[in-house]
């Protein structure tokens, strides 16, 4: 299985066709912005839509609708009763001819065992045997899955289903912030778009850019949900990441005001140059909070000296 340090990477993964089911668990555990991605991969197994749409929210749901109405979906059915298969009659002393010699080699084995062999007592264990069992990931997003097949969209034999995901009740669960809005937005170009929502998609060739004149100092973004969520930190993918050369005309975050529901906030300085592993931040303690505001406090201009851009923001 291959390991997805970055959000970059996981993007590129979900991209290729071929990346297997196990993958896929592995980036739906580690980056819930990619959940709609993971959802709409080929190799999207049952076990794994499931809890999709158990724990995403309604841009997820829609995903997974769609997949289980696509024409040729896998379904994997139970039988009501088993099938009974009648054996030729002329197999049927062939049959029994070799349980009888299968008995009588038991038998052997058996005596051989309990009455030639003298008793042998194991000596005592001084501890149990330490057994390491290899994980897909150490976060509690996602539950571990074992490795097997991904699933195949048709099948002309038995069906294997692909190792399931454990019982995500056992785990905690990601924070969930449904809505996203800003304080201001810049016009189109074309047909590029810069809404809150580009922040949120899990694609860095995408990007929010607020609208007001000037760096944008004093603007801001707002994830919320319905609900208190319990937050450790966020990650922030700042500037305009869709390349270097795009980075390099826009401007970026230089310092940016966080600020929870119950009125605290904090200030964090954010990396001058280009980043696509992002810029991690955890928080000194959890938070239980109804929304993140990202308030820009101040910029690194480039060119123009317009344009702040946020391409994505992870919560975890």
């Amino acid at each position: 299985m291959a390991e997805y340090s970055t959000l970059a990477l996981a993007a590129a993964a979900l991209a290729d066709p071929r990346t297997p089911g196990e993958d896929l668990a592995l980036i739906a555990q580690t980056y819930p912005t990619l959940w709609i991605s993971v959802a709409s991969h080929p190799n999207a197994y049952p076990g794994l839509l499931a809890w999709l749409e158990q724990y995403g929210d309604a841009a997820v749901h829609q995903v997974v609708a769609a997949r289980r109405a696509q024409p040729g979906a896998t379904t994997i059915a139970v039988p009501a009763t088993p099938v009974a298969r009648t054996r030729p009659a002329r197999r049927r002393g062939l049959v029994l001819l070799i349980l009888a010699a299968a008995a009588l080699v038991t038998a052997v084995v058996l005596v051989t065992v309990f009455v030639l062999v003298p008793t042998f007592r194991p000596p005592a264990s001084h501890g149990p045997t330490a057994q390491t069992t290899r994980t897909a990931g150490t976060s509690p997003r996602t539950p571990t899955v074992t490795a097997g097949p991904a699933g195949a969209a048709t099948s002309t034999g038995p069906v294997t289903t692909p190792a399931p995901i454990a019982t995500p009740s056992a785990q905690p669960k990601p924070p969930q912030f449904a809505s996203v809005s800003a304080s201001s937005t810049r016009e189109p170009i074309g047909e590029f778009t810069y809404t809150p929502a580009m922040a949120r998609d899990g694609n860095l060739s995408t990007a929010w850019v607020e609208g007001a004149p000037g760096p944008g100092v004093g603007e801001w973004i707002l994830l919320s949900a319905t609900t208190p969520q319990h937050v450790s930190g966020v990650t922030i993918y700042n500037g305009y990441l869709k390349s270097q050369a795009v980075y390099d005309t826009n401007n970026s975050v230089q310092k940016i005001r966080i600020t929870f529901s119950d009125g605290t906030s904090t200030d964090q300085d954010l990396a001058q140059s280009a980043s696509w592993n992002g810029d991690r931040i955890t928080f000194p303690k959890p938070v239980d909070t109804l929304y993140l505001k990202f308030t820009i406090v101040s910029a690194y201009s480039r060119d123009n000296g317009e344009d702040t851009c946020i391409s994505d923001i992870d919560v975890f």
